[in-house]
């Protein structure tokens, strides 16, 4: 039911991820759209979950040396308490792992 994949910005499901970052973390708050292109933004790697072309989950990997931190991991209202964060959580873990990784960090603002 649920599709993990890795996107690029010039990927067109990239503004989707985008929306639904700000409509959950930042329009609450009233603060600006900007703030989630941040220093991380041009060098992650993007991860959203899908269903039927739907974007309803989002979380991006970074790397600085042998670090990997998470961040901006997000599902949709709809999707909550159905394992969506858990696995990209986990599928962003597998990534790392695999790139060789020697620690994770939670990035929070």
């Amino acid at each position: 039911m649920f599709e993990y994949v890795f996107i690029n910005m010039d990927n067109p499901l990239y503004q989707q991820a985008v929306d639904l970052r700000y409509r959950i973390f930042f329009r609450p708050w009233n603060i600006k759209q900007e703030i989630i292109f941040d220093s991380y933004e041009d060098t992650a790697i993007h991860m959203i979950c899908l269903t039927e072309g739907k974007i309803n989950g989002y979380a991006r990997l970074n790397y600085e040396g042998q670090e990997a931190i998470l961040s901006q991991i997000v599902v949709d209202e709809e999707y909550w308490n159905q394992g969506l964060g858990s696995e990209l959580v986990k599928c962003l873990l597998d990534k790392a792992r695999l790139d060789k990784k020697d620690r994770v960090t939670l990035a929070q603002k």
